[in-house]
């Protein structure tokens, strides 16, 4: 969680204008990338976690998340999404365990996944010809490398 805070500042200028200013989505992002790495570090068992930060995303995957307009309006497409990401963790996680032939190349790949949840929300306030259009720039964004990743598994 606190990797995240460093990055929140980069995330929000970012989100802000993929997302053309929409506060709701922009801050469904950010809960979600919280998320993701509170969830991810308690799997892990890496890192000293702080009781109230489990007990904010708590609250926001229970009463934040659910009442936030842009996820109601857009609940079907991203709970897809989420699911898929979920799913695809779920195997990365397998895969470094597991470190068969090119499995920590794959684990990367699909850890990076939740940024594809920015392109599908800036697809929904946009259009498609926008999510092209910033797609590139989400991805670039993305900032763990594969030797990174092969690092921490390694140290971990």
């Amino acid at each position: 969680m606190k990797d995240f805070e460093k990055f929140r500042p980069i995330f929000a200028e970012h989100l802000n204008v993929w997302l053309q200013g929409n506060q709701y989505a922009i801050r469904l992002c950010l809960q979600m990338v919280e998320v993701s790495n509170l969830w991810d570090d308690l799997i892990d068992r890496d890192k000293d976690i702080d009781d109230k930060d489990i007990n904010r995303i708590f609250e926001n995957l229970l009463i934040d998340i659910p009442r936030n307009p842009f996820y109601q309006q857009y609940q079907n497409e991203l709970s897809l999404m989420l699911n898929n990401i979920i799913l695809k963790w779920h195997t990365a996680n397998v895969f470094e365990k597991e470190q068969k032939e090119r499995d920590l190349e794959k684990a990367y790949m699909l850890r990076a996944e939740y940024y594809q949840l920015f392109v599908l929300c800036a697809n929904l306030i946009g259009g498609m010809e926008w999510a092209k259009e910033v797609s590139v720039e989400v991805w670039r964004l993305y900032g763990e490398s594969v030797k990174s990743l092969t690092k921490e598994i390694k140290n971990g």
